[in-house]
């Protein structure tokens, strides 16, 4: 079996935990991550790492040059563009996947302070009628509309990725706060 014939995609720690599973049972394989913090955050793991996103077409031209018979979509849960270009691909190229997917937690968190929000643009008007200051969570693809819709609130949010948003953050006028690593602002 040559590494091509099974694809983890991914770029998260579930990603990872598969890949070392694969590993245990010596299958070859490869592992697609879309950054290069996505590549950092695969470590050691045994398989080969490729890096950069992928559109559809590219991805049924990937799967048949590498006559690919699995694919695992270990794609981050809001990755829905990934899952879905994914499924059509496989589809149009024969090969079968299978989604894993996270159990799902955030049904079991409340807080009065914890407000939820089905899109970012929701979640800016929320953040709009409190104080100057929000405390977010996001990927970095995420800074350039929480930037515009903020509404001139000072957004503070702790980065996950392990320097993987760096070239976002200069983009968006985002910058480091602090000398904190994995902590940036901001301004309005």
């Amino acid at each position: 079996m040559n590494e091509g014939e099974v694809l983890v995609v991914g770029g998260t720690s579930d990603a990872r935990a598969l890949c070392r599973q694969l590993d245990a049972a010596n299958v070859a394989y490869t592992l697609s991550v879309a950054t290069p913090a996505g590549k950092a955050l695969a470590g050691d793991i045994k398989g080969q790492v490729r890096c950069g996103r992928l559109e559809y077409g590219q991805m049924v031209a990937w799967l048949k040059e590498n006559r690919t018979r699995w694919v695992i979509d270990a794609s981050h849960p809001y990755a829905e563009m990934v899952s879905h270009n994914l499924l059509r691909a496989c589809e149009t190229a024969g090969v079968l996947l299978s989604r894993y997917q996270r159990p799902e937690q955030l049904s079991n968190l409340t807080h009065p302070l914890l407000y939820t929000a089905r899109s970012i643009a929701d979640a800016c008007e929320i953040a709009r009628r409190f104080g100057p200051r929000v405390l977010l969570t996001t990927g970095s693809k995420d800074l350039a509309v929480w930037r515009a819709g903020a509404g001139g609130k000072n957004v503070a949010g702790a980065r996950t990725a392990r320097g993987g948003g760096d070239s976002t953050l200069q983009r968006t006028g985002v910058r480091r706060w602090r000398n904190f690593r994995t902590v940036w602002a901001v301004q309005r």
